[in-house]
């Protein structure tokens, strides 16, 4: 299902307000998940960035390694970090000895003055590491793709994010910000990811191989796109669905363990894999962005199960 978020600024009684979130509801408890659609803008700010990930990614293997989250710690400078190929955490060994994917990640950055401002009880050693997984590498030739990556976590925040914590917090029965404020750093460290994928093809045999295997998102939700098929989705009733894939460019929401929790299991986390890139096609290029609760949020469904309702 394909849904617009526009409904969700208006005001909190509108019809047209509540018909989306009766039909967000319907999706997420039918399916486990839903599509929103992505704005001419929004897609030139996607494809720039895919490029510029291309970009990196065309680099020598010993340039691209310098960037791993290990080298990158030493450095102190964490906020962007890189995934070589049979790196990523194998999510079910029962199925997948290998996964073909590349993955750029990229935290907030901040600067000295922000962390200290979001943390401000740190100890030395907490201090370092927090200021360290903010910190993007000052290197001139990165400076485009960490540009565009910036102004795509912006945009995915701005127009996607927020309404959505709206959403599922009016879903939850609560007020509009109760899920919002709880994402900004207010009180303590908040690690949304943006992770920029790349699916090489295969070399060889290609039993046991996937992109990614099959595992849930611990966040509150996750917003994924893709430029071409491979995403398999694990409906409710326990089948898997190849993501639909069509022209119209869309983001692809996933509801995450913590959301799961909040809402005393209504709202399930939303298994998926990857399918591997048959061998002999170009590179498959996807994007995740894992909206995630604040560090020291507590995490319960004590309170917000029991007034959970449907609008």
């Amino acid at each position: 299902m394909n849904l617009s978020l526009r409904p969700l600024s208006l005001p909190p009684r509108h019809p047209e307000r509540r018909a989306l979130l009766r039909q967000i509801d319907a999706a997420l408890l039918t399916d486990g998940w839903f599509r929103v659609p992505i704005d001419e803008e929004t897609a030139a700010v996607i494809d720039n960035a895919f490029a510029e990930a291309k970009q990196f990614l065309s680099r020598p293997e010993a340039e691209r390694l310098a960037y791993t989250r290990e080298r990158a710690l030493e450095q102190g400078c964490a906020g962007f970090t890189y995934l070589p190929v049979g790196a990523e955490p194998l999510y079910d060994a029962d199925a997948a000895t290998t996964q073909r994917v590349h993955s750029l990640n990229l935290h907030d950055s901040l600067s000295a003055d922000e962390v200290d401002a979001r943390l401000p009880d740190q100890t030395p050693s907490d201090r370092a590491l927090a200021l360290s997984y903010h910190a993007w590498p000052t290197e001139p030739s990165l400076a485009p793709l960490l540009a565009a990556a910036a102004e795509l976590r912006s945009r995915l925040r701005d127009s996607l994010c927020e309404p959505l914590l709206h959403a599922f917090a009016a879903l939850l029965g609560g007020e509009e910000e109760m899920l919002a404020r709880r994402c900004r750093g207010g009180r303590s460290d908040n690690t949304s990811l943006l992770r920029l994928l790349e699916y090489p093809p295969l070399e060889g045999a290609s039993e046991g191989t996937w992109g990614v295997s099959a595992h849930t998102d611990y966040e509150v939700f996750s917003l994924l796109h893709q430029d071409r098929p491979g995403l398999q989705l694990r409906g409710r009733g326990g089948g898997w669905l190849s993501a639909p894939h069509s022209a119209e460019r869309c983001c692809f929401v996933l509801v995450g363990d913590m959301l799961e929790r909040l809402s005393a299991g209504y709202f399930a986390a939303t298994p998926h894999r990857v399918l591997p890139t048959p061998a002999g096609q170009r590179a498959r290029r996807s994007f995740v962005y894992f909206q995630a609760f604040d560090e020291e949020e507590p995490v319960s469904a004590t309170t917000l199960a029991g007034a959970r309702r449907t609008p």
